[in-house]
């Protein structure tokens, strides 16, 4: 058994956690909270000086993030595909898709969802309550629909591959998917299709790209091949890594106080960004490939909770986001409402925000220094706190008669 592969799916689902944490403290102008609420720092600025903001290092954490992460996921369900059609048949295959898949996805989409969005924050946490009706929420469970979608492509696709294939070296992976895949995904930029928006356009390209790639990886065996690389191989592969990570900061860093006309172009981000992507799955396949041991008991429970955790988890992102909240009210940092000044720049207001008072207000240098302060420290400990809550209880979810058959 590839137990790397399912502590790898235990790092990622945590990262799943902390990249939601990031996103409950988005100030960026004319966003929408997430739906397990937003804390939003704002300033009464200078005029030249933007009131909401979202740090440098919190849009680098966020894009470096976005790359890669639901890419290898995709790519970790599409390894396991073909053995679990070769084992089942299309009909059983089929059926145990849907119902661990389907299942959860719905009951997200017409119960945790709509409790988050339509009760809990409302009406409990922020209390601007406006007698909300109970609506269909999306959330992170569109992963899952999206597999139940390429399950059933897989089982109309045919399978035998008569032709054996080896890995492609390291090079080939960055310049012929990476660089492929980038340009590709530049050009579906903007572009719609079907009912899917722009944005879902542009990485849709990664998903159905790495999903066939997991695919043809298990029929290839070319996961062997990954972990089994030279530590020459495996050093370059960091090299790169670590290298586009620091050019993508200081493009942030370049486009938030120099502007778009001094900043690298999005299409060379898109495309080197893609190129990147390739180089950190593939390190990370490598890397956690050199510890294939068979895991403890702490950690094969992590490995069970993972799947749980990815579905529920925004409940504990709103708490939270509540709790967090609360510790800043108490100094009177919080409003639950934008005072009436502040007024450009601002998010879509809506009953899933708190609005954070800056700890310094802005100078006619540019933004506060401690601007971003408390949506800092604020993010560390959603993640902490969210992640601490949601794997105890993910695993005692699963242990419910019924609930481990789905989950």
């Amino acid at each position: 058994r590839a137990y790397y592969i399912d502590r790898l799916r235990v790092a990622l689902t945590a990262l799943v956690v902390c990249h939601h944490a990031v996103l409950s403290f988005d100030g960026s102008p004319g966003s929408v909270a997430a739906p397990w609420g937003s804390v939003v720092e704002y300033t009464t600025a200078q005029p030249q000086t933007p009131i909401f903001s979202r740090s440098i290092s919190a849009m680098w954490f966020l894009n470096l993030n976005q790359l890669y992460f639901m890419g290898l996921f995709f790519f970790i369900s599409g390894y396991f595909t073909p053995a679990s059609f070769d084992r089942k048949g299309a009909h059983a295959f089929l059926k145990e898709r849907f119902k661990r898949l389907a299942i959860p996805c719905v009951v997200y989409y017409f119960l945790i969802g709509p409790f988050l969005e339509c009760w809990l924050m409302p009406h409990v946490i922020t209390r601007k309550s406006k007698n909300k009706h109970w609506t269909i929420v999306e959330g992170p469970p569109w992963y899952l629909c999206t597999l139940v979608i390429f399950s059933c492509v897989y089982v109309a696709c045919p399978h035998d591959i008569d032709r054996a294939a080896p890995a492609p070296s390291v090079g080939a992976f960055l310049l012929v998917g990476g660089l492929f895949m980038g340009v590709l995904e530049h050009a579906m930029s903007g572009a719609t299709l079907l009912w899917l928006n722009p944005v879902t356009c542009y990485y849709s390209v990664q998903y159905v790209t790495w999903f066939a790639a997991g695919v043809y990886a298990y029929r290839q065996n070319w996961l062997e091949t990954i972990v089994g690389y030279a530590p020459s191989t495996a050093t370059f592969l960091r090299c790169v890594v670590v290298a586009f990570a620091g050019y993508l900061f200081f493009a942030i860093k370049a486009l938030t106080y120099f502007g778009a006309d001094n900043a690298p172009t999005t299409g060379s981000l898109e495309v080197l960004g893609a190129v990147w992507a390739v180089a950190v799955s593939l390190a990370l396949l490598h890397g956690f490939g050199q510890h294939n041991e068979k895991p403890s008991k702490l950690a094969k429970a992590a490995c069970d909770a993972a799947y749980a955790v990815y579905v529920i988890h925004p409940i504990f992102l709103a708490l939270a986001v509540w709790a967090y909240a609360g510790m800043l009210s108490a100094g009177h940092d919080v409003t639950q409402r934008i005072p009436a000044s502040v007024t450009r720049g601002a998010p879509i207001h809506n009953d899933r925000t708190f609005y954070v008072r800056s700890s310094e207000d802005a100078t006619d240098d540019g933004p506060p220094r401690k601007f971003g302060a408390k949506s800092f420290w604020g993010e560390i400990f959603v993640a902490l706190f969210a992640n601490a809550m949601a794997w105890p209880a993910a695993y005692g979810l699963k242990q419910l008669p019924g609930v481990r058959d789905v989950l």
